[in-house]
């Protein structure tokens, strides 16, 4: 990234460990570097968004290194001495109980910014606004800009230079995006630009998961199950039936399957759902969403701690009478698809 004279570029490295991240702002005149920051993690470190340099020499980063005990993934303000100095003062600014996305807009004059983020354990993603702190020591506040988010489902926000105008997209699991244009001060719509929901999807039944949550070492399992719709009448019906129940996993390092936004699990679940299959979805030990500490928990051991939650998951569920347990399948797509693999050949005496 360039900063805004033109007369530095800033780069960030890392090892090839991925374990020591810095930040270096190079100098074009002389080609002199200075480094402005360093990260190290005995797992590993998330390479940042590009770094922006404002005329007053602050910029935000993102960082999980800190001192607080979830290890959340949060936003700093940084401020240089000046053009060709070291960091002068490096502020937190969101709190610890909310792993931080994208930073969306930031008043360096009104000392308000918005950013994209989550809370720990949730399954939703809300705009929220905070505060610049100008006491030392206070901790860092942030709450949910509800007059852009509403109740629910999963936000994401673009806003304009001025940060007065904003494009909100909101999704749920059961509703397709919709795009709105709202003036940030009092929330109020201006306009609709657009809406996914079709009338062809509007006449599906589609199912409706359900969310719990199961505790596992160092957080819990995010687990949903989707069902017919007419699940309750099918067992009135049929007392004695059992479901088979098909596992649809990822894994991956950072990744969530159980969040609260469109996507094609609707449709493509409830398609399954129709033919007769239950379908599980099953968030543990490194997924995102819960802090830095449990998602970097499978470092070293990629594939262990992830099946042991999967089928700690399926057991959870398998305890319902309704459920067969001797009919559970997994499938998954890239790493979901080793995990397929490493579920089959590992614990076969559960898939």
């Amino acid at each position: 990234a360039w900063t805004p004279d033109s007369s530095r570029v800033v780069v960030v490295t890392k090892d090839r460990l991925q374990q020591q991240l810095e930040e270096i702002a190079c100098r074009l005149s002389d080609g002199r570097s200075l480094s402005l920051q360093r990260e190290s993690d005995p797992a590993w470190t998330d390479a940042p968004p590009t770094p922006r340099v404002d005329p007053d020499h602050q910029y935000l980063w993102r960082t999980h290194i800190g001192d607080h005990e979830s290890g959340a993934v949060r936003w700093a303000l940084v401020e240089t001495a000046d053009q060709h100095e070291g960091v002068a003062s490096n502020q937190v600014l969101t709190p610890d109980h909310i792993d931080a996305g994208r930073m969306l807009h930031f008043d360096a004059q009104e000392k308000t910014f918005f950013f994209e983020g989550t809370e720990h354990g949730k399954t939703d993603r809300s705009i929220y606004r905070g505060t610049v702190s100008e006491e030392p020591g206070k901790a860092p506040w942030a709450a949910p800009a509800s007059f852009l988010t509403g109740a629910g489902g999963w936000h994401s926000a673009k806003f304009d230079d001025t940060g007065g105008w904003a494009v909100v997209r909101h999704s749920s699991t059961t509703r397709p995006p919709r795009e709105e244009l709202r003036r940030v001060g009092d929330g109020a719509l201006h306009a609709e630009l657009g809406d996914a929901r079709a009338p062809a999807l509007t006449a599906l039944t589609l199912s409706v998961p359900e969310v719990m949550q199961v505790p596992t070492k160092g957080g819990q399992l995010n687990v949903r199950l989707w069902a017919p719709a007419d699940l309750e009448a099918q067992r009135a019906a049929e007392p004695e039936r059992t479901w088979p129940l098909l596992v649809h996993v990822y894994a991956g390092p950072g990744a969530r399957m159980v969040r609260d936004t469109w996507g094609r699990g609707p449709i493509f679940h409830t398609l399954l759902n129709q033919r007769g299959f239950l379908v599980a979805e099953i968030d543990g030990r490194g997924s995102g969403g819960q802090g830095a500490r449990f998602k970097r928990a499978v470092y070293g051991r990629l594939g262990m701690l992830e099946l042991e939650d999967q089928v700690l998951g399926v057991q959870s569920l398998t305890k319902r009478s309704y459920i067969d347990a001797t009919r559970v399948g997994i499938w998954g797509w890239s790493y979901g698809g080793t995990m397929a693999c490493n579920a089959l050949v590992r614990r076969s005496d559960v898939f």
